[in-house]
């Protein structure tokens, strides 16, 4: 009789920066991919982790969904671990070396759905280094632009530049009904309410978002963490 050789368990880890929507269907995307390769190597998925609307270029951004996915191969939960891309698991160097450790010595299986990227080769190990400096870099080099140009805003008087803010028009203009509904938002939190119930208080009450889509919990933190609300 001939033995069937085990099934590899396999973690799929899924990430976008912003879901501006809130319906996932980036996430959605991704997990259609990852869920491909892992059909075509015979891996079983054991879980699934995601992260939506939650950046991976801040190493002290609080990602739950990566946190778990640490603790449980820490566990041996899984011996394989698929993404869409390396920028998706991390863009952090130091993150991306302990995975990379974990290849060569724990024998991780890590490969992304993009096919750029194979952690269980050493050309892929060397590939994904150089890329996760020069997306480090690009970051710095981004972020350092950016400060510079609402910088020199400030200076002149003008508002900040980009996404509209809820509440005031791209000029810094009240908008009343936006406005009204923003201060709701802040007498309810001080109140006590959570980010999941004021979701779905607005999504009771028929209150539209500044771009038409749906109300969560990742939409109302934005407003209620966002610098400008108190003028700074």
């Amino acid at each position: 009789m001939t033995k069937t050789a085990p099934t590899i368990p396999a973690a799929i880890y899924l990430r976008v920066s912003l879901d501006r929507t809130g319906e996932q269907l980036a996430v959605d995307r991704q997990r259609e991919d990852c869920r491909a390769i892992a059909k075509q190597r015979g891996w079983d998925v054991v879980e699934e982790y995601v992260d939506n609307s939650i950046s991976a270029s801040d190493a002290r951004k609080n990602r739950p969904g990566y946190n778990r996915l640490v603790e449980d191969f820490e566990r041996g939960r899984f011996r394989a671990l698929i993404c869409w891309d390396l920028d998706r698991l991390t863009r952090q160097p130091r993150q991306l070396e302990d995975w990379i450790e974990a290849a060569e010595a724990r024998g991780l299986l890590l490969v992304t759905a993009n096919g750029e990227a194979d952690l269980t080769t050493d050309g892929g190990r060397l590939f994904a280094r150089i890329k996760a400096a020069v997306a480090r870099g690009e970051v710095e080099r981004k972020s350092a632009r950016q400060s510079r140009a609402q910088r020199q805003r400030a200076e002149l008087g003008k508002p900040p530049a980009g996404v509209r803010l809820t509440g005031y028009t791209l000029r810094g203009e009240l908008v009343p009904e936006e406005a009204a509904i923003v201060r709701q938002v802040f007498d309810r939190f001080t109140a006590g309410d959570s980010l999941r119930s004021l979701a779905r208080w607005l999504e009771d009450s028929g209150t539209p978002t500044r771009r038409g889509g749906r109300w969560n919990p990742s939409t109302v933190s934005g407003i209620l963490a966002n610098a400008r609300y108190a003028g700074r």
